[in-house]
């Protein structure tokens, strides 16, 4: 199998759908990953990356509010694994083997250490080995949270990690987290 050479794919550059894939197979890329959202057209995204002989290689869970996953007393716990959960849903439908998801965000934080609540994340994982989609967990700040869940999931053949390399620049102070 060739490697592709993807791009984040963001919501809003300024012009069309198609002139962006356009623009990137231009520039040498033969994959996106879009971030998802309920919105986010992806049968017209994936038909306009074909007719380009690109794919959509990943999809991006939303940003932000992970958080209420770790704590099922959380007000935002149950809508926020729900999103979570129609993401991974959206995955399997379009045929996206990737779904790329933070195991934390936000920069002000304490880490509970154990023990921890993996329900709604055994949950999500259960979801993606189902429908047989492989969930990788980004590197951002709060890597005891990315550590604590790499630890859970360590040898499921479903479950990988993605690196960000501006994230461990950015976030995580350059810790090497690869």
């Amino acid at each position: 199998m060739l490697v592709k050479l993807g791009f984040s794919l963001q919501p809003d550059y300024g012009c069309e759908q198609d002139r962006v894939i356009e623009l990137l197979c231009d520039a040498g890329f033969s994959a996106v990953s879009p971030i998802w959202s309920e919105a986010l057209p992806l049968d017209a995204l994936k038909e306009c990356a074909a007719k380009r002989n690109m794919v959509i290689q990943s999809l991006h869970a939303p940003r932000g509010g992970v958080a209420p996953l770790w704590d099922a007393s959380d007000p935002l716990h149950q809508q926020t694994e729900t999103k979570i959960l129609d993401f991974i849903d959206a995955c399997a439908r379009f045929q996206i083997p990737i779904a790329v998801m933070h195991g934390w965000q936000g920069v002000h934080y304490t880490f509970p250490g154990e023990p921890l609540d993996f329900s709604a994340f055994d949950r999500i994982a259960e979801l993606a080995e189902q429908s047989k989609v492989c969930l990788a967990f980004e590197n951002l700040e709060g890597e005891e949270y990315l550590a604590a869940l790499m630890a859970r999931y360590q040898g499921l053949s479903h479950i990988g990690f993605c690196w960000d390399s501006g994230h461990e620049m950015c976030y995580n102070h350059s810790q090497d987290l690869l």
